[in-house]
Protein backbone atom coordinates (compact mmCIF):
# COMPACT_ATOMS: atom_id res chain seq x y z
CA UNK A 1 0.00 0.00 0.00
CA UNK A 2 1.72 3.19 -1.18
CA UNK A 3 0.26 6.82 1.31
CA UNK A 4 1.18 9.03 -1.85
CA UNK A 5 -0.86 6.82 -4.21
CA UNK A 6 -3.75 7.14 -1.71
CA UNK A 7 -3.62 10.54 -1.08
CA UNK A 8 -4.13 11.35 -4.84
CA UNK A 9 -6.79 8.82 -5.17
CA UNK A 10 -8.86 10.87 -2.54
CA UNK A 11 -7.77 14.16 -4.85
CA UNK A 12 -4.74 15.12 -3.45
CA UNK A 13 -5.34 15.41 0.21
CA UNK A 14 -6.77 12.83 3.03
CA UNK A 15 -7.35 12.69 7.07
CA UNK A 16 -5.50 10.27 8.48
CA UNK A 17 -8.78 8.15 9.41
CA UNK A 18 -9.15 7.90 5.57
CA UNK A 19 -5.50 6.89 5.01
CA UNK A 20 -5.50 4.18 8.39
CA UNK A 21 -9.17 3.20 6.85
CA UNK A 22 -7.56 1.88 3.94
CA UNK A 23 -5.40 -0.02 5.16
CA UNK A 24 -2.02 1.69 5.82
CA UNK A 25 -0.56 1.79 9.28
CA UNK A 26 0.91 4.95 11.67
CA UNK A 27 4.47 3.38 10.77
CA UNK A 28 4.06 3.51 7.07
CA UNK A 29 2.59 7.04 7.08
CA UNK A 30 5.20 8.23 9.29
CA UNK A 31 7.75 6.70 7.10
CA UNK A 32 5.85 8.43 3.73
CA UNK A 33 6.18 11.57 5.48
CA UNK A 34 9.76 11.40 6.34
CA UNK A 35 10.50 10.35 3.05
CA UNK A 36 8.83 13.53 1.26
CA UNK A 37 6.71 11.34 -0.65
CA UNK A 38 3.18 13.11 1.59
CA UNK A 39 3.71 16.19 3.31
CA UNK A 40 1.27 17.22 6.83
CA UNK A 41 -0.58 20.11 5.75
CA UNK A 42 -2.42 20.17 9.24
CA UNK A 43 -2.98 18.17 12.34
CA UNK A 44 -4.22 14.81 10.73
CA UNK A 45 -4.56 16.08 7.30
CA UNK A 46 -1.67 15.04 4.66
CA UNK A 47 -1.20 16.06 1.12
CA UNK A 48 0.70 15.44 -2.36
CA UNK A 49 3.44 17.34 -1.69
CA UNK A 50 2.92 18.64 -5.82
CA UNK A 51 -0.81 19.89 -4.62
CA UNK A 52 -0.91 23.73 -5.58
CA UNK A 53 0.83 25.78 -2.91
CA UNK A 54 -2.01 28.12 -2.62
CA UNK A 55 -4.55 25.10 -2.05
CA UNK A 56 -2.24 24.24 0.92
CA UNK A 57 -2.37 27.06 2.20
CA UNK A 58 -5.87 26.86 2.31
CA UNK A 59 -6.07 23.95 4.23
CA UNK A 60 -3.76 24.65 6.22
CA UNK A 61 -5.69 27.47 7.69
CA UNK A 62 -8.65 25.22 7.59
CA UNK A 63 -11.02 25.34 4.68
CA UNK A 64 -10.93 25.05 0.89
CA UNK A 65 -9.80 27.82 -1.89
CA UNK A 66 -12.16 30.15 -3.19
CA UNK A 67 -12.47 33.77 -4.89
CA UNK A 68 -9.37 35.16 -6.36
CA UNK A 69 -6.79 32.97 -5.29
CA UNK A 70 -9.12 29.78 -6.41
CA UNK A 71 -9.87 31.78 -9.59
CA UNK A 72 -6.05 32.25 -10.04
CA UNK A 73 -5.58 28.51 -9.92
CA UNK A 74 -8.41 27.73 -12.46
CA UNK A 75 -7.46 30.85 -14.89
CA UNK A 76 -3.44 31.21 -14.03
CA UNK A 77 -3.33 34.62 -13.42
CA UNK A 78 -5.38 37.44 -10.81
CA UNK A 79 -4.70 40.82 -10.35
CA UNK A 80 -3.75 40.29 -6.74
CA UNK A 81 -1.82 37.06 -5.72
CA UNK A 82 -0.76 38.27 -2.51
CA UNK A 83 -4.01 37.69 -0.56
CA UNK A 84 -5.47 34.32 0.33
CA UNK A 85 -9.05 33.86 -0.23
CA UNK A 86 -9.98 30.43 1.97
CA UNK A 87 -13.88 29.60 2.34
CA UNK A 88 -14.92 27.79 6.28
CA UNK A 89 -17.54 27.27 7.98
CA UNK A 90 -19.47 29.91 9.86
CA UNK A 91 -18.90 28.20 13.08
CA UNK A 92 -15.39 26.81 12.50
CA UNK A 93 -12.80 28.35 14.44
CA UNK A 94 -9.11 27.31 15.41
CA UNK A 95 -7.49 28.48 12.27
CA UNK A 96 -4.28 28.00 11.60
CA UNK A 97 -1.57 30.32 9.57
CA UNK A 98 -0.88 29.57 6.23
CA UNK A 99 2.59 28.99 6.33
CA UNK A 100 2.48 27.19 9.90
CA UNK A 101 0.11 24.46 10.62
CA UNK A 102 0.94 24.77 14.63
CA UNK A 103 0.67 28.12 15.24
CA UNK A 104 -2.84 30.11 15.50
CA UNK A 105 -4.01 32.26 13.10
CA UNK A 106 -4.92 36.24 14.21
CA UNK A 107 -7.74 36.76 12.13
CA UNK A 108 -7.35 40.20 12.39
CA UNK A 109 -3.85 40.72 12.01
CA UNK A 110 -3.52 39.07 8.78
CA UNK A 111 -4.99 40.98 6.32
CA UNK A 112 -3.94 39.01 3.57
CA UNK A 113 -5.61 36.28 4.78
CA UNK A 114 -9.58 36.57 3.62
CA UNK A 115 -12.00 34.36 4.86
CA UNK A 116 -15.70 33.33 3.61
CA UNK A 117 -18.10 32.43 5.95
CA UNK A 118 -20.30 30.24 4.59
CA UNK A 119 -23.03 27.91 6.13
CA UNK A 120 -22.12 24.45 4.17
CA UNK A 121 -18.43 24.73 3.04
CA UNK A 122 -18.43 22.84 -0.79
CA UNK A 123 -17.10 20.04 -1.78
CA UNK A 124 -13.14 19.68 -2.85
CA UNK A 125 -9.99 21.58 -1.62
CA UNK A 126 -10.58 24.30 -4.37
CA UNK A 127 -14.27 25.83 -4.97
CA UNK A 128 -14.95 24.80 -8.27
CA UNK A 129 -14.46 27.50 -11.54
CA UNK A 130 -18.13 28.84 -11.03
CA UNK A 131 -17.99 28.80 -7.34
CA UNK A 132 -14.59 30.72 -7.60
CA UNK A 133 -16.31 33.23 -10.02
CA UNK A 134 -19.38 34.08 -8.09
CA UNK A 135 -17.62 34.61 -4.68
CA UNK A 136 -15.08 36.82 -6.46
CA UNK A 137 -17.86 38.97 -7.89
CA UNK A 138 -19.56 39.14 -4.33
CA UNK A 139 -16.11 40.31 -3.00
CA UNK A 140 -13.75 41.75 -4.84
CA UNK A 141 -13.33 45.07 -6.44
CA UNK A 142 -14.80 45.75 -10.05
CA UNK A 143 -11.69 45.61 -11.49
CA UNK A 144 -10.02 42.77 -9.94
CA UNK A 145 -13.12 40.77 -9.88
CA UNK A 146 -13.26 41.47 -13.88
CA UNK A 147 -9.55 40.23 -14.10
CA UNK A 148 -10.28 37.03 -12.52
CA UNK A 149 -13.28 36.08 -14.36
CA UNK A 150 -11.49 36.86 -17.66
CA UNK A 151 -8.93 34.22 -16.97
CA UNK A 152 -10.86 32.05 -15.85
CA UNK A 153 -13.22 32.12 -18.83
CA UNK A 154 -11.06 31.82 -20.76
CA UNK A 155 -9.34 28.63 -19.59
CA UNK A 156 -12.99 27.10 -18.86
CA UNK A 157 -15.39 28.61 -21.42
CA UNK A 158 -18.12 26.31 -19.99
CA UNK A 159 -18.58 27.67 -16.86
CA UNK A 160 -19.77 30.86 -18.22
CA UNK A 161 -23.62 29.69 -18.37
CA UNK A 162 -23.64 28.42 -14.66
CA UNK A 163 -21.86 31.71 -13.72
CA UNK A 164 -24.67 33.69 -15.48
CA UNK A 165 -27.42 31.54 -14.05
CA UNK A 166 -26.52 32.00 -10.34
CA UNK A 167 -25.02 35.64 -10.46
CA UNK A 168 -27.24 37.91 -8.61
CA UNK A 169 -28.80 41.00 -10.30
CA UNK A 170 -26.66 43.20 -8.67
CA UNK A 171 -23.61 42.07 -9.77
CA UNK A 172 -24.97 41.28 -13.21
CA UNK A 173 -23.25 44.35 -14.79
CA UNK A 174 -20.12 43.29 -14.14
CA UNK A 175 -20.83 40.17 -16.23
CA UNK A 176 -21.19 42.43 -19.42
CA UNK A 177 -17.77 44.28 -18.55
CA UNK A 178 -16.06 40.32 -19.16
CA UNK A 179 -13.97 39.36 -22.37
CA UNK A 180 -12.32 36.20 -21.71
CA UNK A 181 -10.30 37.22 -24.98
CA UNK A 182 -7.92 39.30 -23.53
CA UNK A 183 -4.95 36.98 -22.57
CA UNK A 184 -3.46 38.47 -19.48
CA UNK A 185 -4.36 40.24 -16.67
CA UNK A 186 -2.83 43.74 -18.40
CA UNK A 187 -5.05 43.12 -20.93
CA UNK A 188 -8.28 42.89 -18.72
CA UNK A 189 -7.08 46.13 -17.01
CA UNK A 190 -6.57 48.36 -20.15
CA UNK A 191 -9.86 47.41 -21.23
CA UNK A 192 -11.54 47.88 -18.12
CA UNK A 193 -9.90 51.45 -17.40
CA UNK A 194 -9.69 52.39 -21.35
CA UNK A 195 -13.52 52.12 -21.49
CA UNK A 196 -14.21 53.91 -18.48
CA UNK A 197 -11.99 56.79 -19.50
CA UNK A 198 -13.88 56.80 -23.02
CA UNK A 199 -11.52 55.42 -25.06
CA UNK A 200 -13.12 53.26 -27.42
CA UNK A 201 -10.93 50.35 -28.84
CA UNK A 202 -11.04 47.24 -30.69
CA UNK A 203 -10.10 44.10 -28.74
CA UNK A 204 -7.88 41.50 -30.36
CA UNK A 205 -8.31 43.07 -33.90
CA UNK A 206 -7.15 41.55 -36.98
CA UNK A 207 -4.15 42.38 -38.62
CA UNK A 208 -2.80 42.28 -41.95
CA UNK A 209 -0.79 39.02 -42.69
CA UNK A 210 -3.01 37.05 -40.28
CA UNK A 211 -1.72 38.45 -37.03
CA UNK A 212 -3.78 40.16 -34.13
CA UNK A 213 -3.10 43.39 -31.95
CA UNK A 214 -4.06 43.43 -28.12
CA UNK A 215 -6.26 47.10 -28.75
CA UNK A 216 -6.93 48.82 -32.04
CA UNK A 217 -7.91 52.85 -31.41
CA UNK A 218 -9.31 54.35 -34.46
CA UNK A 219 -7.98 53.66 -38.10
CA UNK A 220 -3.87 52.48 -36.67
CA UNK A 221 -2.94 53.62 -33.24
CA UNK A 222 -2.53 49.78 -32.16
CA UNK A 223 -1.79 49.25 -28.22
CA UNK A 224 0.52 46.09 -27.01
CA UNK A 225 0.36 45.44 -23.68
CA UNK A 226 3.51 43.70 -22.66
CA UNK A 227 2.83 40.86 -19.73
CA UNK A 228 3.93 40.47 -16.16
CA UNK A 229 6.89 38.05 -16.97
CA UNK A 230 7.26 39.20 -20.45
CA UNK A 231 10.45 39.61 -22.75
CA UNK A 232 11.76 36.54 -20.22
CA UNK A 233 13.45 35.43 -23.35
CA UNK A 234 15.59 37.02 -26.19
CA UNK A 235 13.20 35.46 -28.76
CA UNK A 236 10.11 37.13 -27.60
CA UNK A 237 11.45 40.31 -27.57
CA UNK A 238 13.06 40.06 -31.25
CA UNK A 239 9.76 38.64 -32.32
CA UNK A 240 7.79 41.63 -30.86
CA UNK A 241 10.34 43.73 -32.78
CA UNK A 242 9.95 42.62 -35.94
CA UNK A 243 5.78 42.64 -35.29
CA UNK A 244 6.01 46.44 -34.52
CA UNK A 245 8.64 47.10 -37.43
CA UNK A 246 6.49 45.53 -39.80
CA UNK A 247 3.13 46.73 -38.64
CA UNK A 248 4.83 50.45 -38.53
CA UNK A 249 6.17 49.47 -42.27
CA UNK A 250 2.01 49.00 -43.14
CA UNK A 251 1.06 52.35 -41.66
CA UNK A 252 0.04 51.45 -38.10
CA UNK A 253 1.24 53.19 -35.35
CA UNK A 254 2.43 50.90 -32.42
CA UNK A 255 2.61 51.62 -29.30
CA UNK A 256 3.79 49.33 -26.35
CA UNK A 257 2.82 49.37 -22.59
CA UNK A 258 4.46 47.57 -19.77
CA UNK A 259 2.21 45.62 -16.96
CA UNK A 260 3.74 47.98 -14.61
CA UNK A 261 2.50 50.92 -16.78
CA UNK A 262 -0.90 49.65 -17.21
CA UNK A 263 -1.45 48.25 -13.84
CA UNK A 264 0.11 50.86 -11.22
CA UNK A 265 0.47 53.78 -13.97
CA UNK A 266 -2.78 54.14 -15.55
CA UNK A 267 -2.30 58.07 -15.59
CA UNK A 268 0.62 58.03 -17.41
CA UNK A 269 -0.65 55.15 -20.26
CA UNK A 270 -3.67 57.48 -20.38
CA UNK A 271 -2.22 60.94 -20.94
CA UNK A 272 -0.07 59.05 -23.73
CA UNK A 273 -3.22 57.78 -25.12
CA UNK A 274 -4.97 60.94 -25.52
CA UNK A 275 -2.02 62.99 -26.43
CA UNK A 276 -1.52 60.63 -29.79
CA UNK A 277 -5.66 61.00 -30.45
CA UNK A 278 -5.39 64.90 -29.95
CA UNK A 279 -2.56 64.44 -32.65
CA UNK A 280 -4.55 62.36 -34.97
CA UNK A 281 -2.36 59.58 -34.78
CA UNK A 282 -5.43 56.93 -34.90
CA UNK A 283 -6.67 58.34 -38.24
CA UNK A 284 -5.68 56.58 -41.27
CA UNK A 285 -3.01 58.71 -43.37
Amino acid sequence: MDALAEVRRRGGVARTAELRGSGLTVRQIAAARVAGRIERVRVGWYADPSLDARIKKALRVGGRLTCESACAVWGGAALDTTSLHVEVGRHDSRFRQPDDPDSVLDVAARRDVVLHWCSVVGAGVVASPADAMLQALECLEVLAAVCALDAVLRAHPGARSELERRCPPSRRSVLAMLDPRAESIPESVFRVRAAAAGIRCIVQPPLPYGRRGDFLIGDRLVIEIDGAEHHAGLEAFRADRERDALMTALGYRVVRFTYDQVVRRWDEVEYVVRTLIRSGEHLAR
